[in-house]
């Protein structure tokens, strides 16, 4: 089964974060992640403005956490541009 993962949740995954029993559970079953180009922006500036204190800098993790995706657009790793002129189609898939 297919997911595309909500930032929140991707990064959470990604960290071994506690998370629901009931999602725990919905991504057992997933054997495909999918996340948007956007996620990976948006914890970037949050990590910039200081929101996330935490976390260490992404770019010592998000291309670790990217290092089996590919992108279901083109099928390249995630440095392809998209070609709809909105930017939003790419999206990495992640395979477990």
């Amino acid at each position: 089964m297919r997911a595309l993962l909500d930032t929140g949740v991707w990064f959470r995954r990604y960290h071994r974060l506690p998370m629901s029993r009931v999602l725990r559970q919905y991504l057992d079953s997933v054997t495909e992640f999918y996340i948007s180009p956007l996620s990976v922006a948006e914890i970037c500036y949050k990590w910039s403005r200081g929101k996330l204190p935490q976390v260490p800098d992404p770019a010592s993790w998000v291309p670790e956490s990217l290092k089996t995706s590919s992108c279901s657009t083109c099928h390249r790793k995630p440095h392809c541009k998209p070609d709809d002129g909105l930017g939003l189609t790419v999206i990495w898939s992640i395979v477990v």
